[in-house]
């Protein structure tokens, strides 16, 4: 009996399948189109179709993973009656979705980093604009109920997602509800809430 063929999003999530055992049971460089159309059961000419190079198909994939089972950070609505609040909720959002990515995430994104081609320019710049979009909505709020007065720069908009990529991802500290707490009373809210 031939086999069928596989479409749609069948086909691709045995596409993201194959790519993160790929990464988890070996290395990056073992992510190449010819190793994920090989064990997704499907042609290159599929991949090439639908992604500029492997690290794309990557991120596609590890974005996948983590929100099978999870609200993307743009899909939630952060309204809890106050700024405190609204910030710890974003701040334990952020950190589970930022820890749902793949182990060896890390490390393909830090050798395209190295690799300077553009691609880990497009992330981050698509990483920002969500951020900075989901903190103006914040922010919003938070001006309507008159916790915050002034306005607010980008700068301080991406502290709190900066401060937690870095501490939880590069550094791999044992991040948690104090740790994002803590930052968030400290200096996140005098830095938002201060008319100076």
């Amino acid at each position: 009996m031939p086999s069928v063929r596989r479409r749609g999003q069948v086909l691709k999530e045995a596409i993201y399948e194959a790519t993160l055992k790929l990464l988890d049971e070996g290395t990056y460089k073992d992510v190449t189109f010819n190793n994920v159309a090989r064990l997704a059961k499907t042609s290159r000419s599929v991949l090439y179709n639908n992604w500029a190079t492997p690290f794309d198909l990557l991120i596609d994939a590890s974005r996948w993973q983590v929100l099978k089972n999870r609200k993307s950070i743009m899909e939630q609505e952060f309204d809890n009656g106050n700024l405190r609040s609204d910030l710890i909720e974003l701040g334990r959002h952020f950190l589970a979705n930022s820890l749902a990515y793949p182990k060896k995430f890390l490390g393909a994104f830090l050798y395209e980093l190295s690799q300077n081609n553009g691609t880990q320019k497009m992330l981050d710049e698509e990483l920002k604009t969500n951020n900075l979009a989901i903190m103006s909505q914040i922010i919003e709020k938070a001006m309507l109920r008159k916790e915050i007065t002034k306005p607010i720069n980008d700068l301080t908009k991406l502290l709190l997602f900066e401060v937690l990529r870095y501490h939880a991802i590069i550094l791999q500290d044992n991040v948690d509800e104090n740790f994002i707490i803590e930052f968030i009373d400290s200096i996140l809210l005098p830095a938002l809430t201060n008319d100076k």
